[in-house]
């Protein structure tokens, strides 16, 4: 199977790859927000059971840090550290304020956004800060429900 193996210096961080699914590197740097701030995810969705998997929720980076990804064949990946199912995400989506759980045209549910990292960001921001954040969301999801 093929998988992305991450190193960020001389270290190596994972080798991240499922059979059926995928598997995405979210690098972020976040500037002028009262900190300067960069992190390093590893995280995808495994095909085979929908689940969320995390095999690095956050790396925090500095200056000067070097990332690495090569993309390599391999006969087994590294487990991830944390599996989540769609209804666990979709319940903690729900604990967190998002009021409704997105649905398709059909109305079944929609499997959620990686979104811990969103959240992780948030719960870093003050509460006024926040509340403007869902405001501008809950907006989006208006129009989208219009638009349809």
């Amino acid at each position: 199977m093929q998988a992305l193996s991450i190193y960020l210096g001389d270290g190596k961080i994972c080798t991240a790859g499922v059979t059926d699914g995928s598997v995405s590197v979210d690098i972020r740097l976040f500037t002028g927000l009262r900190w300067d701030h960069g992190f390093l995810s590893v995280r995808g969705i495994d095909g085979d059971t929908g689940d969320h998997v995390t095999w690095c929720g956050r790396k925090d980076l500095e200056v000067g840090d070097e990332i690495r990804i090569v993309v390599e064949e391999v006969d087994k990946a590294d487990a991830p550290r944390e599996r989540k199912s769609v209804t666990k995400m979709n319940r903690r989506a729900q604990n967190r304020g998002l009021e409704d759980v997105p649905k398709s045209k059909s109305g079944d549910p929609l499997p959620p956004l990686p979104v811990p990292i969103a959240f992780e960001v948030m719960e870093r921001l003050e509460p006024k800060d926040r509340e403007v954040i869902k405001d501008f969301l809950r907006s989006l999801r208006t129009r989208a429900d219009e638009d349809r």
